[in-house]
């Protein structure tokens, strides 16, 4: 259906809960699995991050984290998906992505996110050995994303870290023998933060 300006009318106005448009009240909140990575998509009045009593606060254990929400609020801090890294120089560490992307966006007092890559292992034991262990190096930091249309009037602050990882220190020589060279840290991560 048109307006006068034939433009298509809006079917969410922003002031009606946006849940009433669906057909079934389960599609207000979804949460999808790919690729390892976590979609969650909602419609409810509002949804808190940062807490163990709303979607959580601990989510460095998946591979990506995606929030797609009409209202998010944000308390305390949140850990989001971290890389690790292989062996030394072995491997390409991939940034993970996590997404926050909200209609309004409320703060509860600060909020911290931390999306920075993980430390080395510790090297197992001492080198009895000629050759010491590879060591680890350190993840890449993640890769954050803030995406708000209104940003509720408030004087609290987001705080986010997307630091490298630390590498592992080299593994230790016994007597007479040769220690390990320690792992490289990890590239920081990129954060991109948009509120219109």
């Amino acid at each position: 259906m048109a307006n006068n300006d034939s433009h298509p009318t809006p079917l969410f106005d922003g002031q009606t809960d946006a849940s009433a448009l669906l057909s079934d009240q389960r599609e207000a909140f979804q949460t999808v699995q790919i690729d390892g990575a976590t979609v969650i998509l909602s419609v409810r009045p509002n949804e808190t991050l940062g807490v163990t009593n709303g979607i959580g606060s601990d989510w460095s254990d998946v591979a990506g984290f995606y929030l797609y929400a009409e209202q998010v609020t944000l308390a305390g801090s949140t850990r989001l998906s971290r890389t690790m890294c292989n062996a030394h120089g072995s491997a390409v560490c991939p940034a993970t992505t996590n997404v926050v992307a909200t209609h309004t966006l409320s703060i509860i007092d600060s909020m911290a996110f931390d999306v920075s890559g993980q430390d080395g292992p510790l090297p197992n034991g001492v080198n009895e050995g000629t050759t010491p262990i590879q060591p680890y190096d350190g993840g890449v930091g993640g890769n954050r994303s803030l995406y708000v249309e209104r940003l509720t009037p408030q004087t609290a602050s987001i705080a986010i870290t997307a630091t490298g990882g630390a590498g592992s220190p080299g593994q230790q020589g016994a007597a007479g023998r040769p220690g390990g060279a320690g792992g490289d840290g990890g590239a920081g991560g990129q954060v991109n933060m948009l509120i219109v």
